[in-house]
């Protein structure tokens, strides 16, 4: 990371799909794909995703989000204050650049000295 940080003006998590067809082939699954929407969570193996600071009074927390039609991911991290009630605008950590598959999503972890760290998954080799 080159040190400048981004910040963003406001939530929003990637949407994927898998654009999966009925087992016809001819059609789209009325049910759409096993897994597609908003996937900024996904997967539950991505943990934890929140760590509370009793020092500062903020839960932080990271997801994967994106930005306008490109739908490529990126590493977010936002805060919530619990003692205004309010949510800080997000900054993104990492950008993926090309990769738009919601299994590259963030984790998140305190160490003793009060440090954030934000890890970014990859999946395969060619990432």
């Amino acid at each position: 990371m080159s040190g400048e940080v981004e910040q963003q003006d406001g939530y929003y998590g990637i949407w994927f799909t898998l654009g999966q067809f009925a087992p016809s082939g001819d059609e789209q699954s009325p049910y759409g794909d096993k897994y597609s929407g908003g996937l900024g969570t996904y997967t539950a193996k991505h943990c934890p995703l929140a760590i509370y600071d009793d020092i500062v009074g903020k839960t932080f927390f990271v997801y994967g989000g994106a930005r306008d039609e490109r739908r490529h991911l990126l590493a977010m991290i936002g805060a919530y204050d619990h003692g205004t009630h309010r949510l800080c605008s997000p900054f993104v950590v990492h950008d993926k650049e090309t990769v738009d598959d919601h299994h590259d999503n963030p984790s998140i972890a305190q160490d003793e000295n009060g440090y954030l760290w934000v890890f970014v998954s990859g999946r395969g080799r060619a990432r």
